[in-house]
């Protein structure tokens, strides 16, 4: 079910980086957006074992059991390598635009939302 919900963490933290970096002028938005892609490829190394052993991660969540319809998560080797992939670049990106962009010239929040 996890599996699932961390899905939607990229648009939880494009609602929330906004709010923080106007609570916290003094760091860069960069540091707050950093935490997602890093968090998400941590989490993602944790399934190396088991799909590198052939296994599969199936996560699901009911979304209207009603009708039978859930929102599933299947990781297998492919997904998993584009899964680290994307994060694993994606913070790279970040961490470079921290250290690239000055926050007095450029429109920060933009560019991470």
């Amino acid at each position: 079910m996890i599996s699932v919900l961390l899905l939607f963490a990229p648009v939880a933290a494009a609602l929330l980086v906004p709010m923080l970096a106007r609570r916290l002028r003094g760091i860069h938005t960069g540091w707050f957006v950093l935490a997602v892609p890093v968090l998400l490829f941590v989490y993602y190394l944790g399934f190396l074992p088991k799909v590198k052993d052939g296994g599969v991660h199936i996560g699901e969540l009911s979304w209207i059991p009603s009708y039978g319809i859930s929102l599933t998560s299947y990781i297998d080797g492919l997904s998993l390598l584009f899964s680290l992939l994307i994060t694993g670049i994606g913070s790279l990106v970040v961490l470079y635009s921290i250290f690239y962009l000055d926050k007095t010239k450029e429109r920060l929040g933009n560019f991470y939302v």
